[in-house]
């Protein structure tokens, strides 16, 4: 019995041992694809080492495909995903990281800067990761000013056309004043004739 135990053990082992040694070839096989920009390619080889479980390795990879393939929005959720399943705290940053990246390339400062920081509370010392939440920070600084200019525009544009529209009234009724004027001085002179 003991040995029949023994037996199931280890072929239970050497199955896991095996596929964990396929998962990581195919993990190769998709960083070289990556490697190469076929990210079509690369993305399609670590679904497969992801097989029926998560592979974080692979999944993280494959949300680094979408971002290469410019799929900013998948390549956001992916990655949202993996901070949120990341064990570690190093995993934790590069997944933060990369959302970050990933937001930034939306034009979506607010929230890249909260990746970034987020990163850097796993990270302290990613100096690329501070560089990038700078940049983010500029970015929104001056989307914020374009923003505000727009407004500032809009609103003189449209006390301009108050302006205009006050005009054309003023205008419109100068004209209604000077016919009724001239319509009364027609008939003015009308009921002068008829005395005569």
């Amino acid at each position: 019995m003991k040995v029949l135990f023994i037996i199931a053990f280890l072929t239970c082992a050497s199955t896991t041992i095996a596929q964990t040694i396929a998962k990581k070839l195919e993990l190769q096989e998709g960083n070289d694809a990556f490697v190469e920009g076929k990210y079509d390619t690369a993305a399609t080889i670590y679904e497969r080492a992801k097989g029926d479980g998560a592979y974080y390795k692979a999944d993280y990879n494959q949300a680094n495909t979408l971002y290469k393939q410019d799929k900013f929005e998948e390549a956001t959720d992916r990655f949202s995903e993996l901070v949120k399943s990341a064990t570690t705290k190093q995993e934790k940053a590069a997944a933060a990281h990369n959302l970050g990246n990933s937001y930034l390339s939306q034009k979506k400062y607010k929230e890249a800067i909260t990746a970034y920081k987020n990163s850097l509370k796993n990270d302290p010392t990613a100096e690329d990761t501070r560089y990038n939440l700078a940049y983010a920070l500029e970015k929104l600084k001056d989307q914020q000013n374009e923003e505000q200019q727009n407004e500032d525009q809009q609103d003189k544009d449209q006390q301009d056309k108050d302006q205009q529209d006050k005009d054309q009234q003023n205008k419109d009724q100068q004209n209604k004043d000077q016919q009724k004027k001239h319509h009364q001085k027609k008939n003015h002179q009308k009921k002068q004739h008829h005395k005569n």
